[in-house]
């Protein structure tokens, strides 16, 4: 007698009877190395206190070193949060302009590049700019 094909809600609970029984598998087999773990420490002089430190400082992104990576990626991020970048000054009035990324050109500023060419429109910018 030829199988008869599974429907898909038969599929289903197979699959989360797999993921169960492996999920249960690694269990057992962490608790196996764990366990094996602990009796090596034990036998050689060390606690287990001891043997969960020296781990610790494999995982990446923990203990001190980590600590100070962010500290300086933080020192980093505030000095740039104080850099400005350059100004554009409207030669015709009082308003300034400081490029913050994407967006639109304020209307003095595409009144004034309207019309031309890039190589023009990139002069008129360096001759806005206030460095």
């Amino acid at each position: 007698m030829a199988n008869s094909p599974r429907t898909y809600a038969e599929k289903l609970a197979l699959l989360k009877q797999l993921q169960e029984e492996i999920q249960a598998d690694r269990t057992n087999q962490l608790d196996s190395i764990v366990k094996e773990f602990t009796v090596a420490l034990e036998s050689n002089g060390f606690s287990l206190q001891e043997g969960a430190d020296s781990l610790a400082r494999l995982v990446p992104g923990r203990g001190r070193t980590a600590a100070r990576r962010s500290n300086a990626a933080s020192r980093v991020s505030k000095e740039r949060a104080y850099t400005i970048g350059v100004k554009y000054r409207n030669p015709d009035g009082p308003e300034e302009w400081v490029p913050k990324g994407r967006g639109a050109l304020p209307k003095w500023v595409r009144a004034r590049i309207d019309g031309l060419s890039h190589d023009q429109s990139v002069a008129e910018f360096n001759r806005l700019a206030n460095r």
